[in-house]
């Protein structure tokens, strides 16, 4: 599959980590990668960093609050488009995969995940 960024398309993405268990200090969020263009159903993958000894089913992520989002002083409201989360394991690589059913018409979307372990 070939992997692209979106050229012009910025992701500003913010982990909260809401969980105070030994596994939560070694869950972390990495690069992202998107692979959906302009007009296009949204598709990004995040790296999840995790030890090899963490559960995956045990991971879920979500759009964060909106309380989260006045934080950083952006909106969910700008959020265009209805957003799915999913934690998966392809090739031995962990990331959440992000996606919409619905294209993207805006240029920019700032997203905001919440990782619970």
């Amino acid at each position: 599959m070939l992997k692209t960024r979106i050229s012009g398309v910025g992701l500003f993405l913010f982990a909260a980590l809401t969980s105070f268990s030994s596994a939560a200090w070694a869950l972390g969020l990495g690069n992202v990668t998107v692979e959906s263009y302009l007009n296009q159903p949204f598709k990004a993958k995040v790296e999840l960093i995790t030890r090899a000894s963490d559960d995956l089913e045990s991971i879920s992520a979500k759009l964060a609050s909106a309380d989260d989002f006045e934080l950083i002083g952006a909106s969910l409201s700008a959020i265009p488009v209805p957003l799915r989360f999913a934690v998966v394991l392809e090739e031995g690589d962990a990331h959440v995969l992000v996606t919409s059913t619905l294209p993207v018409k805006d240029p920019i979307i700032r997203i905001i995940v919440e990782v619970r372990c």
